[in-house]
């Protein structure tokens, strides 16, 4: 059968061909090979449908995958305008509370001061007298509802966010109270940047969903052209594509997606709290580790960051107040390189770009990189490009450029400076009228000029000029600068005490509606990181004339900071202009403890006393307050009394209170005190206040020494140092005496 078989088959064949030849319609050869290698119903054909198919389902699962990050996306962004809105109004609840509370706080205060007005009414009527024990009684009510109405604020004097602890009281209580609103920004500020990432996501679908889009219209060519190699080029190129895409797409679905860390802005909040109320290198220390935590925990945390770049700064720097601008180099380089990150990672807003500049130009300057300089230049152009009316980043351009010494470029720009310092608009025709924040703004061009002086002595004259510029135009507040003057300063003398500095000098030529003389006074740190302008005791204030006609300016540091603080030790220098010209320097040297600094503004007191001394649990609201030792040897305390009407008659009500005040409250001294007969004087400064007296008691194993005034609403204000008998030897209770000042 099958050799038989073969022939006939062939025969058949042959009488179809050739009864196809007859009729005229012979298959061509090409037709014949498409056929086989891929026509419709070819192999090839039913490949490419194969992979079209395949290629369809990646497509579709793509478009699934990009819907549901665009809806993830906006959820998440939905998430984090909900967050914002809730750390909006839960901040203004926070702040509401928190005044209620403050307010409570202030009403319990108020009525242990009717307590202890009653106690002076009681001083009045005089010990054993019928209206004295009633007066007693009626103290002891006030005590006793202000126990009552202090049960009704989380705020207490001696608590975590008490007087007693918050040197800039209440500011820590208000920080404390933001802390939940700014954990949800940050939980906002996650969410945005998880919707971000999620974005990506969906970008990266939309992508691929174009690369698999091509590659099936590169295989509908491959069944539509009918040249060989263009089919084997299409159907190959769609291939290629196609295996991008599956791969890609693959990667994107096994990669994790983004998620943030909820602990991060638990830590950022702490952190960020902490730095609003750090006051010392441990409070710094402390928000720098919380920083820490909540970069670790969200490696992407940009504002955390350039938080953290300032925190370094602040902590590593010397100076006493005003703005930042020294810091050793190793700080600056940790802090330019967290913000340099925080940049990197889509931060660029002026503050970040501002600060960059300025990190460049004080870590190139010590170091004389001039790269640096340059670089420093370029992003204090940029911010002053997205803020131009904020005045610093043009004094930090214009330092930079004299550092690099392009002096000429220098002179325009702190010509701009002082503009953008004086004028509020971009007009330049509404004056600021703010001398606070011009000459906090000026301090910090001065300093920035003097560490440009410190590395580059060879530009000493084009420094000076530099300043004169500045100086004379800020502190005259006329745009043009003031006129010269011929005035002439001699015998200058400089006193440095631990709450106000004073400068006095002989002034030839001065003409006070002529001239303006604006005070810098500088401080470098013990350990010599560089000359500072200390803005609350510069002043272009007018000086006083003494009798001898020597003119002086006495100026308190105290009361003017945030936190209260007392000066440091270190070396002072003042220069000192007029109108436009630095006329007379001087340098003077302090050795100070660590004196802490206390205000008592409802007696209108404030001194400076030592580190270790606690407050007097005893102390009475608007009456008496003070601070002792450990064993009670030491100390210092302030009181104020209301004096009525007749007793502001008496020419020696000042000195009728201090022994009053003696023998009332015997028992905040070591033992009561007697007045040391023959030691009254009244003629020694006190608080700048009239009707002073000072007095001698002796306690038996040491003293009191007492000096009182008067003030202008009629009310004696005391000040008390006690100690033992050999202490008066040495120099601290007069130091501590000599930091009383009077504040309202």
């Amino acid at each position: 059968m099958t050799e038989a078989g073969r022939p006939a088959a062939s025969s058949g064949a042959a009488t179809s061909a050739s009864a196809a030849a007859s009729s005229g319609a012979a298959t061509p050869p090409r037709a014949a090979a498409a056929a086989s290698d891929g026509g419709p119903g070819g192999r090839l054909a039913g490949l490419v449908a194969i992979v079209i198919a395949f290629a369809t389902l990646i497509a579709a699962l793509a478009g699934l995958l990009q819907a549901d990050t665009a809806n993830k996306s906006g959820d998440l962004r939905d998430q984090a305008e909900q967050l914002s809105l809730e750390a909006l109004s839960g901040s203004q609840a926070a702040q509401e509370r928190a005044q209620v509370g403050l307010e409570t706080f202030q009403l319990y205060l108020e009525q242990r001061t009717q307590a202890g007005n009653a106690i002076v009414a009681g001083i009045y009527a005089g010990d054993g007298t019928p209206r004295a024990a009633e007066l007693q009684r009626d103290a002891d009510r006030w005590e006793q509802v202000a126990a009552a109405t202090l049960t009704l604020t989380d705020l207490d004097p001696q608590g975590e966010y008490g007087p007693d602890n918050d040197p800039s009281f209440p500011q820590r209580y208000f920080a404390a109270a933001t802390r939940e609103s700014l954990r949800l920004n940050a939980l906002a500020d996650a969410a945005d940047e998880q919707a971000s990432a999620v974005d990506e996501r969906a970008a990266a679908y939309t992508a691929i969903l174009a690369i698999i889009a091509v590659s099936l219209y590169l295989f509908g060519l491959t069944l539509a052209v009918g040249d060989r190699w263009l089919r084997s080029g299409f159907f190959g190129v769609g291939l290629l594509l196609l295996g991008v895409g599956a791969i890609w797409m693959a990667q994107v679905v096994l990669t994790p997606p983004y998620v943030t860390n909820d602990q991060a802005a638990a830590e950022y909040a702490e952190a960020r709290v902490t730095w609003l109320t750090a006051h010392d290198a441990a409070g710094y220390q402390q928000a720098e580790a919380h920083y820490d935590q909540a970069i670790a925990l969200r490696p992407t945390f940009a504002r955390a960051y350039a938080d953290r770049a300032a925190v370094i700064f602040d902590s590593a720097s010397p100076q006493l107040s005003g703005y930042v601008s020294i810091a050793p180099p190793e700080a600056l380089e940790r802090a330019r390189a967290d913000l340099q990150q925080a940049l990197a990672l889509g931060l660029e807003n002026p503050q970040t770009l501002g600060d960059l500049g300025f990190y460049g130009f004080a870590e190139g300057i010590q170091s004389g990189d001039l790269t640096l300089l340059n670089e420093s230049a370029d992003y204090s152009r940029r911010a002053i490009a997205l803020d131009p009316g904020e005045p610093v980043y043009r004094y930090n351009l214009a330092v930079a450029l004299v550092a690099a010494g392009r002096t000429d470029e220098a002179r325009a720009a702190y010509d701009d400076a002082v503009d953008r310092t004086l004028y509020v608009d971009d007009a330049l025709t509404q004056l600021r009228l703010s001398p606070g924040f011009e000459e906090a703004v000026l301090a910090g061009g001065l300093t920035d000029l003097e560490t440009v002086r410190r590395y580059r002595p060879d530009l000493d004259d084009q420094i000076r000029a530099f300043k004169e510029q500045i100086v004379g135009r800020v502190a005259s507040q006329q745009p043009d600068g003031p006129p010269p003057s011929p005035a002439q300063f001699s015998d200058i003398q400089l006193d440095v005490f631990p709450a106000e500095v004073q400068w006095v000098a002989n002034i030839a030529d001065y003409d006070a509606q002529r001239d303006t003389i604006s005070v810098q006074w500088y401080h470098q740190d013990p350990e010599g990181l560089g000359w500072a302008v200390v803005p609350e005791i510069s002043t272009a204030d007018p000086p006083s004339q003494l009798t001898d006609g020597t003119y002086f300016k006495l100026s308190a540091y105290l009361n003017q900071v945030s936190p209260p603080a007392c000066l440091s030790s270190g070396e002072y220098r003042v220069e000192i202009y007029i109108n436009s010209r630095l006329a007379a320097e001087g340098t003077a040297a302090a050795s100070f403890p660590d004196y802490r600094a206390f205000v008592a503004r409802d007696l209108t007191t404030a001194f400076c006393r030592p580190a270790d001394w606690a407050r007097t649990v005893a102390g009475v609201p608007g009456l008496i307050d003070g601070f002792a030792s450990a064993d009670g040897q030491y100390g210092v305390h302030a009181a104020r009394y209301a004096l009525p009407g007749s007793l502001l008659a008496l020419p020696d009500a000042s000195a009728q209170m201090e022994d009053a005040t003696m023998q009332s409250f015997s028992d905040w001294f070591p033992s009561a005190p007697t007045l040391a007969q023959g030691s009254e004087t009244t003629t020694e400064y006190f608080e700048g206040l009239t009707d002073r007296a000072w007095r001698w008691y002796d306690y038996g194993t040491g003293y009191v020494r007492v000096g009182a005034g008067l003030t202008q609403d009629g009310a004696v204000v005391m000040g008390m140092v006690f100690g033992p008998y050999d202490w008066f030897e040495g120099d601290e209770p007069y130091r501590i005496l000599n930091s009383m000042i009077h504040v309202e």
